[in-house]
């Protein structure tokens, strides 16, 4: 928790110096920031449907979804 609220204290810092120093406008501000929020909101999604959500619902289950090959039986040379 320590650790998201100094990085979104960084975050804010940095908007505000550039809008303070006039290197940026404030609706170029908001757009980095809403680019930064989907980018976030699609990463988290992804880790959730493809990491968290087979593991939940292979312990839910108790059937595991991964196939065997044949080929990995047979011994290696």
């Amino acid at each position: 928790m320590l650790a998201s609220a100094v990085c979104l204290g960084a975050v804010g810092v940095v908007a505000f110096s550039r809008l303070y120093l006039d290197r940026h406008w404030l609706s170029d501000v908001g757009g980095g920031f809403s680019v930064g929020l989907a980018y976030l909101l699609l990463a988290i999604w992804l880790i959730e449907v493809v990491l968290v959500r087979p593991k939940r619902d292979e312990a839910e289950t108790g059937e595991t979804t991964a196939v065997t090959s044949p080929v990995s039986d047979v011994e290696r040379v």
